[in-house]
């Protein structure tokens, strides 16, 4: 009897030494939480009590992880969310509403691949807004050209009416500034070879 009740302290202490080392493997316990198991483990006076404190320090460092994981994801979200307001800013062709709209979305967004869905929708109304101002300020250039155009033409020497008529309808119809252009150099030849025609001290 003495010496199954030597093999069971010894089957006790050898659980203890076990259940200790799998508690120091636990990464996501505070050192007042593995310290305190450990104890317990300690001042246990059988083997299923020992199990039973391995296992709730098991829950608790699970517990611990997808907590610490929680935050880390939340950090992770808030600091995406930051960058994405960064980017917004950057963006030079939405109206102020528009940037508010699209930060205010990106405060209230659950989740990093909404940010990113945010940013990338704002991206694409910025790209949109710039070509149709680029488009804009095209029209309105060659709008211009094609004002300076007739005037220059109306001041040129040589040239009928009708020869003016002629090239202010081909003016009306270009589709480019370098179109405009070219009708002003023919009709600036026209106007020379007419000058040329009439003043023999040309020839």
């Amino acid at each position: 009897a003495a010496s199954d009740e030597k093999a069971k302290e010894e089957e006790l202490a050898k659980a203890k030494e076990e259940a200790k080392a799998e508690i120091d493997k636990l990464e996501n316990l505070t050192d007042e939480q593995a310290d305190k198991a450990k104890t317990d483990i300690d001042n246990a006076e059988d083997i299923p009590t020992i199990d039973k404190i391995v296992e709730d320090a098991k829950k608790k460092d699970a517990d611990n992880k997808a907590a610490s994981d929680e935050k880390a994801k939340e950090e992770e979200l808030a600091k995406a969310k930051e960058e994405a307001k960064k980017e917004i800013d950057k963006l030079e062709n939405l109206s102020e509403e528009d940037k508010d709209k699209a930060k205010s979305d990106i405060d209230n967004a659950p989740d990093t691949t909404t940010v990113d869905k945010i940013v990338e929708d704002a991206k694409k109304k910025d790209a949109d807004n710039k070509t149709a101002a680029d488009e804009k300020a095209k029209e309105e250039e060659l709008a211009k050209a094609k004002e300076d155009a007739k005037s220059e033409i109306d001041k040129l020497p040589g040239l009928t009416n009708t020869d003016k008529d002629k090239f202010a309808k081909e003016i009306d119809s270009a589709k480019t500034v370098k179109e405009v252009k070219d009708i002003i150099d023919e009709a600036k030849n026209k106007s020379e070879a007419k000058l040329n025609e009439n003043d023999p001290e040309y020839l």
